[in-house]
């Protein structure tokens, strides 16, 4: 297959060039000859890696009631998720909790051509305290010991990411409280880069934000109470930032869905959003972008709202472009196959109607969906 007509755009820069794709990978960037090839003309169009989401849910059924979808139709669930994730362009995802194996099962079935979908970066279970969140769903361990065994039982499962709950959730009454021990979290990161598994940690409050920051975690999911302290710990350890701002947006979407007390806090939550996004950028933290599909009303296939949102917030369109391709690939350990349109790469590209550096809203609109040399929308 080839792409004609379009102007490349990635984090090495814009080019007019052709994209020449063999056995699922871009084989040549630049002219271009037809031959037998299918030709594809973008017509003017954009070329993008495709989006990598790096915080999704995608057991679940994106409704209050079952957010991580712990029920019989979760399988069905998962792969129905995972088709409108890619028709929607987000050829990648990193999933960050499920109640078993299923979306690391889902993840193989994608490798192996069962199942359509994007590539899939999957921790199992999140680990949290006991009764901390998300107890329902998440492997429960208290002690540096024990977390170190929960550690190991998600990798022995196949986890390629492990996930902390290190603070409760800013809906709750503690408001994003810590819920993990430092002693705990330092344990979950000693234990995976043993096995040289990156470490995602939820956290929402200050406390939190700074413990997982300094213990060594690789990303710190949210942080909507952050504050300067917060910041400069990020910085200082060169931890991924991944926003989540489309999760409290969507509880603003259905006023008449959420009670009162949610719908509150998920309007102090967005402004509280605005300014972290204005402070990491100052402190100079590294964003990946996640939009937590899977939360309430938070539709997989509808991702690329969230890059629109992180402009809207205060993110220049080249820092959301590399969130959502070159800084998620570092993130996900997988630089070197995906988030760029380079020869060798997976051909992962989706084509634009407009361009997305002079208007982040442009990645809603596309022509064309490519993953893995195939063209699924």
């Amino acid at each position: 297959m080839i792409l004609k007509n379009g102007t490349i755009i990635d984090s090495d820069g814009v080019r007019d060039a052709d994209v020449h794709i063999e056995d699922g990978r871009i084989a040549n960037v630049g002219n271009a000859e037809g031959g037998e090839d299918e030709v594809y003309d973008a017509d003017g169009g954009y070329v993008v890696p495709g989006m990598i989401d790096c915080h999704v849910h995608l057991v679940s059924e994106c409704l209050p009631t079952n957010r991580h979808g712990d029920d019989r139709m979760r399988w069905y669930r998962t792969a129905e998720n995972m088709r409108d994730s890619i028709e929607g362009g987000v050829t990648t995802v990193r999933d960050l909790n499920a109640p078993d194996s299923c979306v690391i099962d889902a993840g193989r079935a994608v490798e192996d051509g069962t199942v359509p979908g994007p590539g899939v970066v999957a921790c199992g279970q999140g680990i949290c305290c006991t009764g901390g969140h998300f107890s329902g769903s998440c492997r429960e361990a208290d002690g540096a010991a024990e977390v170190r065994k929960a550690v190991r039982e998600q990798i022995e499962r196949g986890a390629k990411v492990i996930k902390l709950m290190a603070t409760s959730s800013a809906y709750s009454s503690t408001e994003g409280a810590q819920e993990m021990t430092r002693d705990e979290i330092e344990a979950a990161v000693e234990g995976a880069s043993m096995k040289g598994v990156p470490v995602a940690a939820h956290a929402e409050g200050k406390e939190g934000i700074v413990a997982a920051a300094e213990a060594g975690v690789d990303s710190v999911e949210h942080c909507k109470y952050a504050d300067e302290e917060a910041a400069r710990a990020l910085a200082d350890n060169d931890a991924f930032w991944v926003p989540t701002l489309k999760a409290s947006r969507m509880s603003l979407s259905h006023p008449d869905r959420v009670s009162e007390e949610k719908l509150e806090k998920a309007k102090n939550v967005v402004e509280r959003q605005k300014e972290v996004v204005r402070l990491f950028e100052e402190h100079g933290v590294r964003v990946a972008a996640g939009s937590d599909a899977g939360t309430s009303y938070n539709y997989h296939g509808e991702n690329t709202e969230e890059l629109e949102l992180m402009s809207q917030y205060g993110m220049d369109e080249d820092g959301v472009l590399e969130a959502a391709t070159a800084n998620a690939a570092e993130l996900l350990g997988i630089e070197d196959e995906v988030g760029y349109v380079r020869e060798g790469y997976a051909a992962d590209l989706l084509v634009l109607d407009g361009n997305p550096l002079e208007d982040a809203a442009n990645w809603k609109e596309r022509k064309l969906v490519v993953n893995g040399g195939e063209v699924v929308a």
